[in-house]
C-alpha cells in the first residue's frame, strides 16, 4: 500500500478545507491550514510573508496550494489573528425545539467608525451580543450601554438596536435564539442583562460552529441547538456564581491573545514579553483573576480545539495534535488523557455514529436521523 500517497491525499484534504468570508457585497474563500502561496513570480521560501486577503477564482493574481510545513505559515497566523467576518445558520430548523431553542444565526464581524451595525430582534427571540475586541456602543430604544471589551449583551425584549465601535474600531459576535429558554434562564424580567466576562463562551461557541460548518457542511438544527444550550450553561454559570464586573487590563489582554494565538504561541515568556510585564507577575495576576495559571488555560484551550478536530472521525491525530500547538503526537496524547480521561483515539471512538452515517446525506434527510 502507497501510504505516503495515502497520508499526502489525506493532507491535502485536510489544508485545502476553507471557511467562507463575507466582505460587503463580494464573496472570497480563505484557505485554513498548511499552504504555500504561488504567484506569478513562483513559490515563495518557506515562512515568508504573504498578503491578507486571498482570491479566489478569474484574474486572482494568487493561488493556493497544500504545503509539507508546518507551524503554519503567516497565511494561517494571519486567519487566527485577525477577526474574519462569518454568518453562520443551521440547515434547517427543528420543529421539536420550536418554543424552547433554536439557533436562528451567529455572526461575527469587525466594526469601524463611524459604520454602525444594526439590527432588529423580533418577538420570541433573544439576542447575544459581544464585545470580541474593543469597546461596542449598544443603542436600542430600552437601554443604552457601552459593552467593555470581553464582556456580552443578552437582549430579550423585542427591540430595533445601532451596535457601534466605541473608540477607532472593535469586534463582535451576535448570536439569535428563537424559544424563551435564553430570557428564561438568563435574564428573568430584564430586557438588557450584562454579562462582563460572557464574550469569550460566545466566541467559542461560533467558533464551534464554524468548525462544524467547515467539515460537515450546514450543521443540524439540533446539534446547534445544543452548542447554543452549552453557551447558555457557561452563562448561567457567571451569573450564579456572581462573576466579578471585569478582568484588569493585563488579564483581558492575555486572555484574548491566547484565545486568538493558542495554536502557535511560543510560551509564557513570549507572552509576558508581548504584554511588557514579567512572567511572574502575569502567572501571579492572571491566577488571581481567572482561577487558574495563563498555562493551564493555553492547555485548555489546545484541548477544547482539538476536541473539535477530532470529532472528525478521519482526522488523523498527529495533524489535530500540531494544529492545537502541540510538539509532538506522543506529548500531545499523554496531556489528552490527562485532561479528558481519554486517548485521543479513544475520543474519536465516542463520536456518534449518526453523525458518521450523516456523512454525504442530504441535509433533508438529516433531519429524519434515528
Amino acid at each position: 500500500m502507497d501510504f505516503k500517497g495515502k497520508r499526502r491525499s489525506m493532507t491535502e484534504k485536510i489544508q485545502a478545507s476553507c471557511v467562507r468570508i463575507i466582505s460587503g457585497s463580494a464573496h472570497r474563500r480563505c484557505f485554513a491550514g498548511n499552504l504555500n502561496l504561488c504567484g506569478s513570480a513562483g513559490c515563495p521560501r518557506r515562512g515568508s510573508s504573504v498578503p491578507a486577503v486571498f482570491s479566489e477564482g478569474p484574474g486572482s493574481p494568487f493561488s493556493l496550494r497544500a504545503g509539507s510545513i508546518w507551524p503554519p505559515p503567516t497565511a494561517w497566523r494571519f486567519l487566527m489573528t485577525q477577526t474574519t467576518t462569518l454568518s453562520l445558520a443551521p440547515a434547517s430548523p427543528a420543529p421539536s425545539l420550536t418554543g424552547v431553542l433554536n439557533l436562528c444565526f451567529a455572526r461575527q464581524f469587525p466594526l469601524t467608525l463611524p459604520e454602525p451595525f444594526e439590527g432588529t430582534l423580533p418577538e420570541g427571540c433573544t439576542e447575544l451580543i459581544a464585545a470580541l475586541g474593543g469597546n461596542l456602543m449598544l443603542d436600542s430604544q430600552e437601554n443604552r450601554a457601552v459593552l467593555p471589551a470581553g464582556s456580552a449583551a443578552l437582549l430579550s425584549v423585542p427591540c430595533a438596536y445601532t451596535l457601534c465601535a466605541d473608540g477607532a474600531e472593535a469586534s463582535a459576535a451576535v448570536v439569535r435564539l428563537a424559544g424563551g429558554l435564553a430570557a428564561q434562564l438568563l435574564a428573568p424580567g430584564n430586557p438588557c442583562e450584562i454579562y462582563p466576562q460572557g464574550a469569550a463562551a460566545v466566541r467559542e461557541a461560533v467558533n464551534a460552529l464554524a468548525v462544524m460548518e467547515r467539515e460537515n457542511g450546514a450543521v443540524d438544527a439540533f446539534t446547534a441547538s445544543a452548542q447554543c444550550y452549552t453557551l447558555l450553561m457557561k452563562l448561567c454559570r457567571m451569573r450564579e456564581a456572581g462573576a466579578p464586573g471585569r478582568y484588569s487590563l493585563l488579564v483581558e489582554a492575555a486572555v484574548g491573545i491566547i484565545d486568538e494565538e493558542f495554536a502557535y504561541l511560543d510560551g509564557l515568556d513570549a507572552l509576558a514579553d508581548r504584554l511588557e510585564v514579567s512572567k511572574p507577575h502575569l502567572i501571579r495576576t492572571f491566577t488571581h483573576e481567572v482561577g487558574i495559571s495563563p498555562g493551564k488555560y493555553i492547555t485548555r484551550a489546545r484541548i477544547e480545539y482539538a476536541k473539535l478536530l477530532l470529532s472528525e472521525p478521519e482526522m488523523p491525530v498527529s495533524f489535530a495534535a500540531e494544529a492545537a500547538g502541540f510538539a509532538g503526537a506522543n506529548y500531545f496524547a499523554k496531556v489528552f488523557r490527562r485532561e479528558t480521561g481519554l486517548s485521543p483515539s479513544e475520543f474519536q471512538q465516542t463520536v456518534p455514529s449518526a453523525r458518521r452515517r450523516s456523512r454525504g446525506m442530504r441535509d433533508e434527510d438529516r433531519l429524519y436521523m434515528p
